[in-house]
């Protein structure tokens, strides 16, 4: 699977910006019940394309909760994808597919995208 590919079409899937002004920070964490709900959304739409798009879901809610967490320490109240860091992504992707459940797309991944 082409890095690029996948993650312009996932991006798709995603609205330009998420309203995070209702964080809530928790015993292990901040939760931004918008973003999630958000991700959801997202998931719903994606869940039967394909194990690809399965995981780039995750791992773009993944790259925005973090961002999240930085705009709302500095008093921001959206995310907005197009500032999502696309290295970051591709590190967090690689990271998951490295995990024994994904191995077999973690061989096709550095092939496609020769790593």
């Amino acid at each position: 699977m082409n890095f690029d590919t996948l993650y312009s079409r996932s991006l798709g899937f995603w609205p330009n910006d998420i309203c995070i002004d209702d964080g809530q920070f928790m015993e292990n964490g901040v939760l931004f019940k918008n973003l999630s709900f958000v991700w959801d959304t997202v998931e719903q739409k994606t869940n039967d394309l394909d194990e690809w798009m399965s995981l780039m879901t995750w791992v773009l809610f993944a790259e925005l909760h973090s961002q999240a967490i930085l705009n709302y320490e500095q008093g921001l109240h959206y995310v907005y994808k197009d500032n999502i860091n696309k290295e970051n992504v591709k590190k967090r992707l690689l990271e998951n597919l490295k995990t024994p459940d994904y191995l077999d797309m973690y061989e096709e991944f550095v092939k496609d995208n020769k790593i």
